[in-house]
């Protein structure tokens, strides 16, 4: 009889601990979520994070970090037309990165400038809602738009690189959308297939669109593990990896 009972206890302190453990959006419908967790889920959280990037003293960039795994984030002759990516663009402006700058010394130079931008999986369903809770507030659950917009059937993968100084992109439109891939261990590199661009204030969010499938199979599956989301033209290197395990929402794969 005391076995039996340590042993409910056991099971009961376990359940417990899993569920403290277990993150908010998997314990709260969207529409509970406070402001901090929608911030969460917009710039540090399985499905965007954050990357470093370090400028060079000719004004272009490099990546200073950020690339590796994390656990659960105008102007210049580019030759952009204001761009979104459906009627919720344009609710995250809050997410882009700002400006440091390293502290210098008499014995040492001064450490570069480096901003902050976030790769940020637009199309994955918790982004959307995080948007959408952003966006209508306590309304996000009966809003016809807000509805709208999350049942809306994804066609392609469309990866956000917000809060991209606008000097940085005197890149052709054109170069961006070759220098934009999603690499898997062991396969061939994906292409995007269109890009596009949205303007906030002095700072460009990028959108690098991507097939969802090839030959009517998924471009990226849960067993592939890891995908690597990466953008290089002209001043730009960005590098972000997402472990796939990490991206499961409400039971499936979201991205």
């Amino acid at each position: 009889m005391r076995r039996s009972l340590f042993t409910v206890l056991i099971v009961l302190g376990l359940g417990a601990w899993v569920l403290s453990a277990a993150e908010f959006w998997e314990k709260k419908k969207f529409s509970e979520w406070t402001e901090k967790e929608v911030r969460k889920i917009l710039s540090d959280s399985p499905w965007c994070r954050p990357v470093e990037i370090r400028l060079d003293t000719a004004g272009g960039a490099r990546m200073a970090g950020g690339g590796g795994r994390g656990r659960r984030g105008g102007g210049g002759g580019g030759g952009f037309a204001d761009a979104s990516t459906g009627s919720m663009g344009g609710t995250d402006e809050s997410m882009g990165g700002g400006m440091g700058r390293g502290a210098g010394s008499m014995s040492m130079p001064e450490a570069a400038p480096t901003i902050t931008v976030y790769v940020r999986w637009r199309t994955a369903l918790p982004v959307k809602q995080a948007l959408v809770r952003a966006r209508f507030g306590d309304e996000a659950a009966t809003s016809p738009d807000a509805a709208k917009f999350l049942s809306a059937q994804e066609t392609h993968h469309i990866i956000e690189i917000a809060g991209i100084p606008m000097p940085m992109l005197r890149i052709k439109p054109d170069q961006l959308k070759a220098g934009a891939q999603l690499r898997i261990k062991d396969k061939p590199p994906i292409q995007a297939v269109d890009l596009k661009a949205g303007r906030e204030e002095n700072r460009v969010n990028l959108y690098l669109i991507f097939p969802r499938e090839q030959n009517g199979t998924p471009v990226i599956a849960l067993e592939d593990k890891e995908v690597e989301v990466f953008l290089k033209a002209g001043p730009l290197d960005i590098r972000r990896k997402f472990r796939l395990k990490d991206m499961i929402f409400e039971g499936k794969l979201e991205i």
